[in-house]
């Protein structure tokens, strides 16, 4: 088991999907995942007549998506979606739950990106794993810094990627698509893939014959907790291994 509990944040409720493989394989090996979505998806609607009924389909493709990962919780902050704001109310609600899971490691998106929900929530949750450590706002909770902080997608070019061993598991990443189906119009856009039997059809041909079994992550070096970096994961976690930049 990698850890106790792991924290992914995410901006709307298919963001986190790009390290689906890993919290797969996390949750089989007895890690609680938990999500952190930050607003509803309430714009991500392809045809006008979705529109009235586009966040409660999304909320019930995000249960569908944490049956397929083996998600323990998804804590849904329900802001509205292009309208994230790092504000204090929202801030302390991340923290919150930071302090409640108690994490050993998390996953946040990063900030190279245009996208202003994913950009505010590189900027919240990052600040809020900071202030969750430290000795204010205690009615939210006892203080808990997160030992191991992860980027899963955006982020900086300087950094160095580390490749995590999902073999077993790729298949998990169009599993848990197929359960956006209000998405399809987008993931047509991006993979091709448009119907039940088109991602039916590219699932089982990963699990025959898996082209995914490695998904990248970068050390969040700057906004860790310690002066210096611990040192990583090789000789503690066997199925973390550098990848050449």
């Amino acid at each position: 088991m990698l850890y106790r509990c792991a924290v992914i944040f995410a901006a709307h409720p298919d963001d986190e999907i790009i390290m689906a493989g890993t919290m797969a394989k996390m949750a089989a090996e007895g890690t609680r995942v938990v999500v952190v979505q930050m607003t509803d998806g309430g714009e991500g609607y392809p045809d006008v007549e979705m529109k009235d009924r586009i966040v409660e389909l999304r909320r019930r493709e995000a249960e569908a998506c944490n049956r397929a990962l083996g998600i323990a919780h998804r804590h849904m902050l329900d802001r509205p979606d292009m309208a994230l704001v790092n504000d204090k109310a929202t801030l302390q609600d991340v923290m919150a739950i930071i302090r409640k899971e108690r994490p050993d490691a998390a996953f946040v998106q990063g900030g190279r990106t245009l996208h202003r929900d994913h950009f505010n929530t590189y900027q919240i949750s990052i600040e809020a794993l900071w202030h969750a450590g430290g000795p204010v706002c205690a009615v939210l909770g006892p203080p808990w810094a997160t030992p191991e902080i992860y980027f899963y997608k955006d982020a900086n070019t300087d950094l160095e990627p580390f490749g995590v061993n999902v073999k077993g598991f790729g298949h998990k990443f169009f599993e848990a698509l197929a359960t956006q189906e209000s998405q399809f119009t987008l993931f047509g856009q991006l993979f091709g893939l448009k119907s039940r039997e088109g991602f039916a059809r590219q699932i089982e041909l990963l699990k025959r014959d898996s082209g995914r079994d490695v998904e990248y992550f970068w050390i969040a070096r700057d906004v860790l907790h310690f002066d210096t970096l611990p040192e990583p994961l090789a000789h503690r976690l066997p199925d973390w291994s550098p990848i050449s930049a």
